[in-house]
């Protein structure tokens, strides 16, 4: 499992091949990559903060998964 400083306020965010997430926390707004594997064309995400998971569809694999923020606890939903 990875460790990683969880700010309290954040934007998640995708790009094709990638989930990140800027800290509105703090000034330094470098977006840090969250550590999620095989993301092909990642549209649409969605975090359950209850749960503290992300969830997100990939277009090219024509799946639906979820992860922990950490990238741990990997799911597929459909």
């Amino acid at each position: 499992m990875n460790n990683i400083a969880v700010p309290t306020k954040y934007l998640i965010f995708s790009t094709r091949n990638s989930i990140r997430r800027i800290s509105l926390d703090t000034p330094d707004n470098t977006p840090v990559e969250l550590p999620m594997t095989s993301l092909h064309n990642t549209i649409a995400i969605d975090y359950d903060h209850k749960d503290g998971r992300v969830y997100w569809s990939d277009v090219y694999s024509d799946v639906i998964r979820s992860a922990r923020v950490d990238g741990s606890g990997r799911n597929f939903i459909s």
